[in-house]
């Protein structure tokens, strides 16, 4: 069924003359709303009883009853005719409608309706493409030299720019076109000039953009670098800025930011690039939704400001890239409430960025009191786990300490030490465990793979979720190997693992194999690990984590040239988004 709604049904008012008693002189007249036909006529049926005996009827037009037998209407036209004429009036033959009965079944939809496309190519295709080429040239005004704004004050100033933003494409002298963007710096001019229309900056104009200060200049303005760019979605844009340098100065990074301007980088302590909120926030969900990197992003920048490849357009891609990493950090500490953390952002413990999945069994938050001893209830509070590896989610070699941000030294040198049997690469894929009821990601839940599925990465992220839900009674947990994985788990739980990773209490765990790997398993003994014969499992099939890897598997040629901490915030990004949504 189509989400699309429907179009509201065209309705009019239709009377009707109901006689009152034998006597014809008193009679009343009812309304009531009726449908509407496309072309005019409406859908009329008698008053009952006879509603139940008669079909539905169509009209041209439906008037009250006008008993002219006995009176004309004092206010009609006829009663006029009639009192001004010396002759008797003799009464006009009755005008009979032709009935036509209501067609039945299905209306035959048009060419229209039923091939849009096919109906734009035959019919519009040709006007469509000569409205382009017309507003390339100067359209309406070939006969209008004159600036609007100037005409109507009696100038006769030449228009010669116009914008491609501003709704409406008038032309506009130099100074009125300045006036009008005074407060849409960003905004795309074009100039009249030799015969077309040719590219110009607002700078060049004259427009100037004074931080700090509304509508009064600053008495000691201190200006941009001459290389300033302000990054937009409509394209890279070259503008005079300058900073406030009076007594109501403040830090230059907080006078773009309280306009809304991102700064990015500085040469000689002077800020070059910059990039709008718009912006970033755009570039923040295309990054999230398509999976496309910011360097394809910053392709499609520089050909909205020169699609041709014949000029000089600023290669701002390392700025756009910081940027774009920082804003993401910042919208994830935001999403999760840090900013009002009064401890501020160092402050943030593990887990503390990620979206808890809200059908798992939290302990004192959606549990009732005395779940404990509800017995008949207790496959309630399990908890679901689905466990598996993504070797598309790798990461090249080549580390230096500061390739990229949040990464300690000593994870840098531990990470050449385990990448020995793994040539080229630091990281062969991720480890994740997932909830299998929710299909979302787990706090601390994802973790590096040096090598295959060792059993230590997988020990550990198995532990440093379970440190998220101490208290709960018993686990499910489904893993492709988990008949080997799960055989010597208390074991090495309580040899290996370290102490601030052992559970507080006990727990107990039920192992199985999801229903897409189970028949794989071709070893005799392995229907205790079948999710149709395990008890609590219900229909679950415990192949979250392959439908999550689906997700996001396309990432893995972003992510494996980068840093590795831009490839852990890029990661942790992407995971709390697919978080954000399923919530």
């Amino acid at each position: 069924m189509s989400r699309n709604p429907r179009k509201r049904t065209r309705i009019e008012t239709r009377h009707e003359t109901l006689p009152l008693g034998d006597d014809e002189d008193f009679y009343v007249i009812t309304a009531c709303e009726v449908q509407v036909r496309p072309g005019g006529q409406s859908y009329t049926v008698p008053v009952s009883p006879e509603k139940r005996k008669t079909n539905w009827s169509s009209r041209d037009a439906w008037l009250p009853e006008d008993p002219k037998y006995y009176g004309l209407d004092p206010t009609s036209v006829l009663c006029d005719v009639a009192m001004n004429s010396d002759g008797v009036y003799c009464k006009p033959p009755a005008i009979k409608t032709p009935v036509v009965l209501a067609k039945t079944g299905k209306r035959r939809k048009t060419l229209r309706a039923l091939r849009p496309h096919q109906h734009w190519r035959n019919n519009e295709q040709q006007a469509f493409l000569e409205e382009l080429i017309c507003y390339d040239g100067r359209g309406d005004w070939c006969e209008q030299p004159v600036c609007c704004n100037c005409r109507l004050r009696g100038l006769e100033t030449p228009g010669v720019y116009w914008c491609l933003e501003c709704f409406g494409g008038v032309l506009f002298c130099r100074d009125c076109c300045v006036q009008r963007h005074h407060l849409q710096p960003l905004h795309v001019i074009e100039e009249w000039r030799e015969g077309l229309f040719q590219h110009t900056t607002l700078k060049r104009l004259g427009l100037s953009i004074q931080l700090q200060h509304l509508t009064t200049p600053c008495p000691s303005p201190a200006f941009c670098h001459k290389n300033f760019r302000i990054l937009h979605w409509n394209g890279v844009h070259e503008v005079d800025l300058r900073f406030c340098g009076c007594h109501k100065r403040i830090p230059q990074q907080l006078q773009l930011l309280r306009r809304r301007l991102y700064p990015a980088t500085t040469i000689h302590g002077q800020i070059t690039t910059v990039a709008t909120f718009g912006y970033l926030e755009q570039l923040h969900h295309l990054v999230l939704t398509t999976k496309c990197s910011a360097y394809d992003i910053c392709r499609a920048l520089v050909h909205a400001s020169d699609t041709t490849g014949l000029k000089e357009v600023a290669w701002r891609y390392r700025a756009l890239i910081r940027m774009q990493l920082q804003w993401q950090h910042l919208k994830l500490l935001k999403q999760c409430g840090q900013g009002h953390n009064l401890s501020g952002v160092a402050g943030t413990q593990e887990g503390d960025l990620m979206i808890s999945c809200p059908s798992c069994a939290h302990p004192g938050i959606n549990l009732p009191e005395n779940w404990q001893q509800d017995s008949e209830k207790s496959w309630l509070y399990f908890l679901r786990l689905a466990m598996d590896t993504n070797f598309c989610l790798k990461r090249a070699t080549g580390l230096i300490a500061f390739a990229g941000p949040w990464v300690a030294l000593q994870q840098l040198q531990f990470a050449k030490v385990l990448t020995k049997f793994s040539r080229g690469l630091q990281y062969t894929g991720v480890g994740a465990v997932g909830c299998a009821r929710g299909e979302m990601f787990i706090k601390n839940g994802v973790g590096n793979l040096q090598k295959g599925e060792w059993y230590g990465n997988m020990d550990y992220v198995f532990a440093s979720v379970l440190a998220h839900f101490v208290g709960l009674l018993t686990f499910i947990i489904g893993y492709d190997i988990t008949c080997q994985w799960f055989v010597h788990l208390f074991e090495r739980m309580m040899t290996h693992w370290p102490d601030h990773l052992k559970p507080k209490t006990e727990w107990t765990g039920i192992p199985v194999i999801g229903k897409f790997h189970e028949p794989a398993h071709n070893t005799s003994n392995h229907k205790q690990f079948s999710c149709n014969l395990a008890k609590w499992v219900g229909l679950s099939d415990f192949e979250t984590m392959e439908c999550l890897w689906g997700l996001h598997n396309i990432l893995g040629n972003l992510v494996k040239t980068m840093g590795p901490g831009t490839y852990r915030d890029m990661l942790e990004a992407h995971f709390g988004f697919h978080n954000w949504e399923k919530y």
